[in-house]
């Protein structure tokens, strides 16, 4: 399994040089689209009508260039007006004649600079090519009054065993050949109101305050430094339809309120509080009379929302961003009313010579703005223009911007903007009913960035596309960590037992098996190892068509010796794998199979992976997806046999950790089911939901569930997003590309998202699979610095031991670590991570070479480097201090008023009941753990007086006399 080169010692110093150039946030400001990760969007967006690939058709090129100019120009606006800004107004007024408001405009080029109000209009801004002026006060009209439905917005507190109310969107009966328009029910006269009018509901009931707030307490805090080994799981009702995904934002304290401001005509958002937000919906903005989406920033005046909306598929296939739209197009209304603290926005226009309908909702909660988007055409058939999806489209008026890969979070990408403001849109996937979501950009264009995950609607199998209707959020703050998104839900009721355990996974090369593991799990428990997760590979017999988890792999044993292994361990995660399904081969069914698990394509296919499944007769059959509704049945019959048989844990593959609309690895397309009418989820939201589903069975019936770590693009991991609902995982960290050959140590370390929302809801171990860690060429075992890294990493995200062992296996396959190695994973993080899961992040700081410390949204304005910070990690409710160093020199800190030398990957812990410290001692590096029960020490093959006691090799000496020695080739002995 492992025939690579074994990597050289030292490689990731020497990378680090290369790293502050070229994974520094300002290599990320000037990466290209041609990323792995950009490949699903630019399939699915034509090359000559989509400019994230490059290159518009040339009718609408100068389009483009005139409306980047014009947003430049607006970006250089300020309340004093310049004498250059007036002038050039005066040379607009006189160019350019007004128009009527009500009158649809047939090009956007005029649009783009004749003044912004017309005679008897209210005061206002004349947008021009480089500035903005301001108009002098005439009568006001009222606006024209808007005629609808009020859609509430759902409340997003969570309600146990009831989904959040909402009002279905109207709908209408769409032909193909005049325009129509959609009947909705009920209706209600609403003009703008001058006067503030605060939100209802406020924000997720289980979003976390920002980095100035304490996050909440997880279940079971308390003053005892060691939790209680396996309290009681208790469950209540939890259905997944009653919560979402929202930014930090939308929890932070304050006023939120929104007001129709008559003398300009724009509606203005505001929070006061701690953190303050002004942002600005302008009735006279180019974007919003063409039927678009741009909020300015009244501190900068620039735009972190601008040229956001509905895609439009045209009849000849081409799928347009809203500013791509034909300048033949006529907008021929724009309704706008605030309507119980939300604004409402309805567009009406003609696109390819059919009337069409959307609609934007707009609220304030707590510092965020929650969008909903949406086409008032309902249903319609692929063959004519329709709606196709949504997007935010660029942030502008900044020509410094960077997006930021924070670890772990990649479903919310983050814009840094002048280096001071942090912009982030986030599309809520538990929301979608889009049939893809996929990246846009990150890219820089004239004076503007795209940097988001927009939402796609494909056709399904009759030739139908569904009404886009999407939920998201847009944050803008000074403080990064207002735009980490957080799971709704409560933590884990499973996760209160897994804070003091181990992470151990049985690997098979050589030809391990149960008995292999069971000794050796018995081993473990001879050596005080007694809280220990293992983690089993896929038990399923590769003769056995899929989805079927059982019969075991006769490699592996039989069920007796299972048996042996699950009466020796503690808990034992069976390898399960829910992602295929096949009908069957030549003369023979496939007695596991279900008519309508495997999603089917848009051309009545049923999707398929790319690697068939081999039959007996030397023939293949398709591999198919199995759907989530489909995996939802087969987990609930695996979950009672397995627990009959000593299994008390799941430990799942791709499922647990991959976008639901990007396709697995390994799969051309994802599993959304577009069969008419569909068995499986046919929108993200409902495999989102069907994927919640499921882990809330296996927890209840079997226990535990862990997943593999995402890897590979950002935008596709979704374990954070089911943090809660899953256990725990191994938490790989995510490199932008699929395989291997990128290293995950080489990715930036921000450990903050991690400690500070995900940390509190489920168990995160170890950094993943070696060779995801430290890149494709690792082989066994680990040299000393490859065991550094790994175990720094570990603890500077809040990750519980996780290691990889052959069992007992007497093969000649090489182990990863050896005894003693496995034994300072647990004894040696143990006590330390067990303190670092059940106490609240109070700060963390990163260290500069000014010895000053720094908040993360400082770091990255001053474009630390984040390769290798140093930090320092303070934990209330004991109080608990951790320093880390992740940079090439030795770094001295005081601890316990003594001064200790940091290498790369060392670090020191200081608690009032625990002492620890991987540093210089002697001129060498040395490993001591002061813990409540035992004492550890590790000379590292020098031999090192500690001050309590001398060694050279681990020795673990516990309270009660017994000692714990290392002796030849690793193997640990007991000492009398």
């Amino acid at each position: 399994m492992h025939n690579h080169s074994k990597l050289q010692s030292g490689s990731r110093r020497k990378a680090r040089g290369h790293l502050r150039s070229l994974r520094s946030p300002r290599f990320v400001r000037a990466r290209s689209l041609g990323r792995q990760a950009t490949g699903l969007l630019t399939a699915l967006l034509p090359r000559d009508q989509t400019h994230s690939a490059g290159s518009v058709q040339s009718d609408r090129s100068f389009e483009r260039q005139n409306e980047a100019s014009r947003e430049s120009g607006q970006s250089f606006w300020s309340r004093s007006q310049t004498a250059a800004c007036g002038f050039i107004g005066l040379l607009g007024l006189l160019t350019f004649h007004p128009q009527s408001a009500a009158t649809p405009l047939s090009s956007e080029l005029v649009h783009a600079a004749r003044p912004a109000q017309a005679a008897g209009e209210p005061a206002g801004r004349i947008y021009l090519p480089f500035c903005v002026l301001r108009t002098p006060n005439r009568t006001v009209t009222p606006p024209t009054p808007v005629t609808f439905t009020p859609t509430p917005w759902p409340s997003r507190t969570p309600t146990p065993g009831g989904a959040a109310s909402a009002s279905p969107s109207p709908t209408a009966t769409r032909r193909g050949t005049a325009s129509s328009t959609p009947v909705v029910a009920g209706t209600e006269t609403v003009q703008p109101s001058a006067s503030p009018t605060p939100t209802q509901g406020g924000g997720p009931a289980s979003a976390t305050p920002g980095p100035s707030g304490t996050a909440p307490a997880s279940p079971t805090r308390g003053a005892s430094p060691t939790p209680t080994p396996s309290p009681t799981a208790f469950f209540f009702p939890r259905d997944p339809e009653a919560y979402g995904v929202a930014p930090a934002s939308a929890a932070r304290a304050g006023d939120a309120t929104v007001e129709y401001d008559e003398t300009f005509r724009l509606y203005r958002f505001r929070q006061t509080g701690a953190q303050s937000m002004e942002l600005e919906l302008e009735t006279t903005h180019p974007d919003f009379t063409r039927g678009r989406l741009a909020l300015r920033d009244t501190a900068t005046g620039r735009y972190p929302l601008a040229g956001g909306g509905l895609y439009f598929r045209s009849e000849d296939a081409g799928l347009l961003e809203p500013r791509l739209f034909r300048v033949e197009w006529p907008v021929t209304g724009v309704e706008h009313a605030l309507l119980g603290g939300a604004v409402v926005m309805t567009v009406t226009e003609r696109l390819e010579d059919v009337e069409h309908r959307k609609r934007y909702e707009l609220r304030p909660v707590g510092g965020a703005i929650a969008i909903h988007a949406r086409s008032l055409d309902g249903v319609v058939p692929a063959t004519i223009g329709h709606y196709a999806g949504f997007t935010g489209g660029d942030i502008e008026g900044w020509s410094d911007a960077i997006a930021v890969r924070i670890p772990y979070m990649g479903m919310a990408p983050v814009t840094m903007v002048a280096r001071r403001l942090f912009v982030g849109l986030l599309l809520d996937p538990t929301a979608s009913h889009g049939t893809d979501l996929a990246p846009r950009g990150p890219a820089s264009l004239p004076d503007a960035f795209t940097n988001e995950i927009s939402a796609l609607y494909a056709p399904d199998a009759a030739g139908r596309v569904a009404p886009v209707d999407e939920r998201a959020w847009l944050s803008v703050s000074t403080v990064v960590e207002d735009l980490f998104p957080v799971p709704g839900g409560p933590a884990s009721p499973l996760r209160p037992g897994l804070l003091t355990k181990s992470f151990a996974h049985l690997e098979t090369r050589g030809g391990a098996t149960f008995d292999d593991a069971a000794r050796w799990v018995e081993r473990m428990a001879s050596l005080g190892v007694r809280d220990l997760v293992l983690q089993m590979p896929a038990l399923a017999d590769p003769a056995a068509m899929p989805p079927s988890t059982l019969p075991i792999r006769p490699d592996l044993g039989d069920e007796a010796s299972l048996a042996r292994l699950t009466a020796a361990g503690d808990l034992i995660a069976a390898g399960l794998s829910y992602t295929s399904t096949v009908s069957g081969c030549p003369g023979l069914p496939n007695p596991a199979w279900r008519e309508g698990d495997a999603p089917v394509d848009r051309d009545g296919v049923p999707k398929a992976l790319d690697a068939p499944w081999p039959c007996a007769d030397d023939t293949t059959t398709p591999r198919l997806l199995l759907g989530p509704t489909g995996a939802e049945r087969v987990a609930a019959d695996d979950a009672a046999r397995l627990a009959a048989m000593g299994i008390g844990a799941a430990n799942l593959d791709a499922l647990a950790a991959w976008n639901p609309a990007w396709g697995l690895p390994g799969a051309p397309s994802n599993g959304i089911d577009r069969a008419v009418p569909p068995a499986q989820p046919s929108t993200t939201r409902g495999a989102v939901h069907a994927a919640m589903r499921l882990f809330d069975r296996l927890q209840r019936t079997l226990g535990p569930v862990f997943g593999d770590g995402a890897y590979g693009p950002w935008e596709a991991r979704y374990d954070s997003l089911y943090a809660g609902w899953i256990d725990g995982t191994s938490r790989s960290l995510s490199t932008g590309v699929l395989d291997n050959s990128v290293a995950g140590e080489n990715q930036l370390v921000m450990p903050d998202f991690e400690l500070r929302i995900i940390r509190e809801r489920m168990v995160g171990y170890g950094m993943g699979p070696y060779e995801r860690f430290f890149g494709a060429e690792i082989s066994p075992p680990l040299d000393a610095r490859q065991r550094d890294a790994y175990r720094a990493a570990s603890l500077t995200y809040g990750h519980a031991a996780s290691w990889w062992t052959l069992g007992l296996s007497e093969t000649t396959a090489i182990p990863w670590l050896d005894e003693a190695e496995s034994l300072k994973e647990h004894y040696g993080l143990r006590p330390i991570v067990s303190r670092l899961l059940d106490r609240p992040i109070a700060a963390i700081s990163y260290i500069g070479p000014d010895d000053e410390a720094r908040d993360l949204s400082a770091a990255l304005r001053e474009e630390l480097d984040l390769a290798g910070p140093r930090l320092r990690m303070r934990y209330g409710n004991g109080p608990l201090t951790l320093w880390v160093n992740h940079g090439t020199d030795v770094w001295p800190v005081q601890v316990r008023n003594r001064d200790l030398d940091l290498p790369p990957d060392g670090w020191a812990v200081d608690a009032p009941d625990l002492f620890a410290y991987s540093a210089l001692r002697e001129g060498s590096r040395v490993d001591f753990v002061q813990a409540p029960d035992y004492l550890l020490l590790d000379g590292r093959g020098v031999e090192v007086d500690f001050g309590v006691a001398t060694a050279r090799d681990l020795v673990i000496r516990f309270d009660d006399g017994r000692v714990l020695e290392e002796g030849p080739g690793g193997r640990m002995e007991w000492r009398p």
